[in-house]
C-alpha cells in the first residue's frame, strides 16, 4: 500500500493522465526498509496442492508440472497435514528400486513434523528458522489453514529488488 501511494504522489506531480502510469512498484518508496517486511509481503499464495491420499505419481507430476520444489499437503478441510519436497522425492526413489508411484499414496512419503511460518511473522524471522533449520521453504499458515508459502527464491526475488533499487540510486 505504501508503494501504491508514493508511485501515484509521484504520478500525480508530473501530470501525467493515470491511463499512462506504469504499475506501482517497491523502488516506488521513497525510504524503503526491507527488514520491516512481513511474511505476507513476499510469500507466494497460488499454490498447487495434493492431499495426503492421491498416489505419489499425482505428487511427481505436480512438481514437474508445475517446476516446484515444494509441495503442501491438506487435509479436504484446506488444514495443512504435510509437506513433500523434490528432495524427499528423489530419496524415496532412489531408497526403494521396486516402489510403485502409481499404488503407493503421498502420507507414506510426506513430512508430517512441518514447520511452518505465519504470514505476519517478519522476514528475518522467516530466514532465521529457514537457515537454523536447513529448509528451503516454509508452508505459511494461519489458524492451521494453509495460505501462503516463502522459499528461498522469494529471498532471491527481494534480493534482485534492492540490487536494482541501489542501482537506480547511483
Amino acid at each position: 500500500l505504501s508503494a501504491v501511494t508514493c508511485s501515484m504522489m509521484k504520478n500525480g506531480k508530473k501530470g501525467h493522465s493515470i491511463v499512462n502510469w506504469p504499475l506501482a512498484d517497491l523502488r516506488d518508496l521513497r525510504s524503503f526498509d526491507p527488514t520491516n517486511m512481513v511474511v505476507s509481503d513476499c510469500m507466494s499464495t497460488d499454490l498447487f496442492t495434493i492431499q495426503k491420499d492421491d498416489i505419489i505419481q499425482l505428487a511427481v507430476d505436480v512438481i514437474d508440472w508445475k517446476k516446484l520444489r515444494y509441495l503442501p499437503v491438506e487435509d479436504k478441510e484446506g488444514k495443512l497435514v504435510g509437506f513433500i519436497t523434490s528432495r524427499t522425492l528423489i530419496k524415496y526413489f532412489a531408497d526403494h528400486d521396486s516402489c510403485d508411484p502409481d499404488t503407493q499414496i503421498v502420507s507414506d512419503i510426506m513430512i508430517t513434523d512441518v514447520i511452518t511460518i505465519t504470514p505476519d511473522a517478519n522476514i528475518m524471522t522467516a530466514r532465521n528458522v529457514m537457515q537454523e533449520n536447513q529448509v528451503g521453504g516454509l508452508p505459511v499458515v494461519l489458524d492451521g489453514e494453509l495460505v501462503g508459502i516463502i522459499t528461498e527464491t522469494d529471498f532471491v526475488n527481494i534480493t534482485v529488488r534492492l540490487l536494482d533499487r541501489l542501482a537506480e540510486e547511483e
